[in-house]
């Protein structure tokens, strides 16, 4: 659309009061001052994702709105969606700043600005009395500021994507969407992090996945020990270990956590594979790609690890080199960081394996996110919970998976009871308490064969993507 032919439509549409303008798929690289004519204007939308025929973007290539917008008084639905593809970001809207003007619109309701170049949140925007309905995801912001609290209508606000020092189970809690509580912690986060006493979290988490009998432990010790035994036994379930290294100056645990590639405990490791983590996927270089499942084992990270760095081994490389499509894997899947082979036996690759690992830990922001004392502390529990009995939950999560109470991440199920029991709900009367209280939970599934009654208020998030 050229600008005299959007000239023309504002006219017409000021003539004709018209409520609702979608300009968006336009073109445009600038909206006019003629704007604020469209007093009666209740919706207007400059950028928009429609998924009634597929996950589609419809958008323009603004880079800032004129303060004339402030005049559209009637004004509830303002929608300037970016496009949310990295590779197509230069093909949507990028609005660099927010306008103080926006503040004039006291009946604003939604204000849609996700995928833009955002930097800052100006505090005007505290005045939008009546917004309910903030979507600031995927721009480049990095702080909140106090006056957003204002906003006591707001029960949707989405800030993922950003630069904040924000533990993402805060800025994404499960229910993010139409929950007044999800955005009270949000507040009560970054309110916590501004008064009270804080430290960064410098922990990772490392998840070694991959069939039985890769190599997986003897990997770990001789990453962390440098030791090798011929005669290892298979790992039962999970095992979990610390390993200290140093990452951009900085001293960082990371967590090592080593799966039993036993076929019965396939269906539990869903649980355990989350975001923002670091996963070596061991193969065993005797036998073929099929036999190693890499496929399957790349599409479970998919599926439930995102776009967390992998790191594909090739253990017992001195029996045989990895043959594998390194290209097409790499392709398919664009989250594979390197492919290396290494001996166990021999310690080849070790030193490269353990180069590379280091630095894809340095690239995990979170890393360095700065958590309130408190937060930390209870954390600091929670590992050390795991830690001494991991595989107690194991076998839970197999006893809930036994009563059919498995479902997907968004229908509930398992995951629900899961991600509850996850996080330890107190402290007080320690480890053997918490057990206690868990088993005494899988009972009463046993028992009642329906779901139990648990607060889920009184549970803290557990910081999982670290641990």
């Amino acid at each position: 659309m050229t600008q005299d032919e959007l000239l023309k439509l504002i006219d017409q549409a000021a003539a004709e009061g018209w409520t609702e303008l979608d300009l968006s798929g336009q073109g445009l690289t600038e909206l006019p001052p003629k704007i604020g004519k469209l007093t009666q204007l209740e919706t207007l939308i400059l950028g928009k994702w429609d998924f009634k025929d597929g996950y589609q973007y419809f958008g323009n290539k603004l880079t800032s709105l004129p303060d004339e917008i402030g005049q559209l008084r009637a004004l509830k639905v303002l929608m300037v969606a970016g496009d949310l593809l990295l590779q197509r970001r230069k093909e949507g809207n990028q609005i660099t700043a927010i306008p103080d003007s926006l503040a004039q619109l006291s009946s604003l309701q939604q204000l849609d600005l996700r995928a833009n170049q955002i930097t800052a949140i100006p505090d005007s925007l505290a005045q939008l009395s009546s917004l309910q309905q903030l979507d600031l995801r995927a721009n480049q912001i990095t702080a909140i500021p106090d006056s957003l609290e204002n906003l006591t209508n707001l029960d949707t606000l989405d800030l993922r994507l950003n630069f904040l020092p924000i533990s993402p189970e805060i800025i994404a809690p499960p229910r993010l969407y139409k929950n007044r509580e999800a955005v009270e912690e949000i507040f009560n986060y970054v309110r916590q992090l501004r008064s009270g006493e804080k430290k960064p979290l410098n922990e990772a988490k490392m998840l070694l996945i991959g069939q039985g009998s890769v190599g997986k432990t003897s990997l770990i010790n001789r990453l962390l020990e440098n030791r090798y035994d011929p005669n290892e036994p298979q790992t039962d379930g999970i095992n979990v270990q610390e390993w200290g290294v140093h990452v951009n100056s900085k001293d960082v645990r990371l967590n090592v956590w080593d799966f039993g590639g036993q076929e019965i405990y396939h269906a539990t490791h869903q649980f355990f594979l989350t975001k923002r983590s670091l996963y070596i996927l061991v193969c065993n270089c005797r036998t073929s790609e099929e036999e190693n499942r890499i496929e399957y084992w790349l599409k479970l990270i998919q599926s439930f690890g995102g776009e967390s760095p992998v790191i594909i081994v090739g253990n017992k490389s001195d029996e045989q080199p990895l043959d594998i499509n390194r290209k097409a894997l790499r392709q398919k899947y664009p989250n594979i960081c390197a492919i290396l082979e290494t001996s166990c036996q021999t310690g080849q690759g070790i030193e490269e394996l353990r180069a590379t690992i280091t630095k894809e830990v340095g690239k995990l922001r979170e890393v360095y996110n700065l958590l309130p004392l408190s937060w930390f502390q209870a954390v600091r529990w929670y590992f050390q919970y795991f830690l001494r009995c991991p595989l107690v939950y194991l076998r839970i999560l197999l006893a809930l998976f036994v009563l059919g109470e498995a479902g997907s991440r968004d229908q509930g199920g398992i995951n629900d009871h899961a991600l509850q029991y996850r996080y330890p709900p107190s402290t007080e009367g320690g480890v053997d308490r918490l057990i206690d209280e868990v088993f005494y939970f899988v009972e009463d599934l046993l028992s009642l064969g329906s779901r139990p009654r648990y607060n889920s208020r009184a549970i803290r998030p557990g910081f999982s993507e670290a641990f």
